[in-house]
């Protein structure tokens, strides 16, 4: 495939603009409250976990700096 020929596929399929210029969810806005709906129904089972990780002092792109602010090393 040429990078003309990439570029007029991507320009079809891409979703850049599809809801507006302000728009900050993109394909997001396809996930509706039934859908969610739809989604939670399908489990059939439970199970807690804590999303939250220890990354200590480096975090996890760079160092946080005293401030609280993320560094880049």
């Amino acid at each position: 495939m040429s990078m003309q020929d990439w570029r007029k596929m991507s320009d079809r399929v891409r979703n850049w603009g599809r809801w507006g210029e302000n728009d900050e969810l993109g394909t997001l806005n396809l996930i509706t409250s039934d859908k969610v709906a739809a989604g939670a129904a399908l489990a059939t089972a439970g199970k807690v976990f804590a999303l939250g990780m220890d990354f200590g002092d480096s975090g996890p792109r760079g160092i946080c700096c005293s401030d609280g602010i993320l560094c880049t090393p």
